[in-house]
């Protein structure tokens, strides 16, 4: 994989970050208690899950080249519910595995910014706008089993994207491990 290929797949975890949305919660009704002919009633408020919780951490690729390996690293923080930013280190190892002795080759930061969700295939993935050096792309970012997947890059083969220019497609080929 090129060095190009794992930065914009860097870039296009942090989009999928930003577009993903989970929650649930609510207000949880508490005990009723009484005494002496007075109740009190008391109620815990749960906050919902935002947009981009699930993508907070460290995530890594790691791939062969037949001499080493390359890994790349990318860790999000949460700046706000649709908003995460993001830094990303690429590697060069001497032996497979991403082991052995680590030459830096890049590194650089982002920001993400959650724009909503869209039907691809039969699963909802997120809709992301990243935004790194003054550049903005958007991308499409989906977590399937601590695995983190983005859409495929504009100059691969069967790019398409929607009215709103969005790719319509995920990259299957490579995905990012939590660890």
């Amino acid at each position: 994989m090129t060095e190009k290929r794992i930065r914009n797949l860097v870039i296009a975890t942090a989009a999928a970050a930003v577009l993903a949305a989970c929650g649930g919660g609510g207000g949880n009704p508490g005990a009723t208690s009484g005494s002496g002919g007075t109740t009190t009633t008391t109620t815990t408020t749960v906050s919902a899950a935002s947009a981009v919780d699930k993508y907070v951490g460290t995530w890594l690729l790691c791939l062969s080249t037949g001499v080493g390996s390359t890994s790349q690293t990318l860790v999000f923080a949460k700046t706000g519910d649709a908003a995460l930013s993001y830094t990303f280190t690429f590697r060069t190892h001497t032996a497979s595995g991403c082991t052995g002795t680590a030459t830096v080759i890049g590194e650089g930061t982002g920001t993400v910014a959650v724009t909503g969700t869209k039907l691809v295939g039969t699963e909802i993935v997120d809709k992301w706008i990243t935004t790194e050096n003054g550049q903005t792309q958007k991308m499409l970012a989906v977590i399937r089993n601590s695995r983190l997947f983005f859409s495929i890059e504009r100059d691969q083969p069967g790019f398409t994207e929607d009215s709103e220019g969005y790719p319509n497609t995920l990259d299957e080929g490579s995905s990012l491990a939590k660890q």
